[in-house]
């Protein structure tokens, strides 16, 4: 008498095993409403770290002209060319939050609905 094999669940992945993998792991999310940035959301830590770093990216630049180190060399050209980056990223980063807010703001309902 021949005995046959046990029913098991088959080893070929299911077609949605990859993404169930993928939310496992924490690299997919599901779909949800996007988070958006209430009005009275403060911002001020972010917008004065912002400020400090611009102010300190423009001193660097101030500082690099008048001590003659851009003329030095590659020290000088480094150092103008990462106070502009980081100068140009904090500034970036405040007109982002800027567009966001007043994005957030006309959206709302005007006269203080509930």
């Amino acid at each position: 008498m021949a005995t046959t094999a046990p029913h098991h669940k088959s080893v070929i992945p299911s077609r949605h095993a990859a993404r169930d993998l993928l939310f496992i792991f924490g690299f997919a999310q599901r779909a949800q409403a996007p988070k958006t940035i209430p009005c009275e959301t403060p911002m001020i830590e972010v917008t004065i770290f912002s400020l400090v770093i611009i102010a300190l990216s423009l001193l660097g630049l101030i500082w690099d002209v008048t001590s003659g180190l851009i003329t030095s060399g590659v020290d000088g050209l480094f150092l103008l060319l990462v106070c502009l980056m980081m100068g140009g990223i904090f500034s970036l980063q405040l007109l982002i939050l800027a567009w966001q807010r007043r994005r957030a703001s006309r959206s709302t309902p005007k006269g203080g609905g509930k």
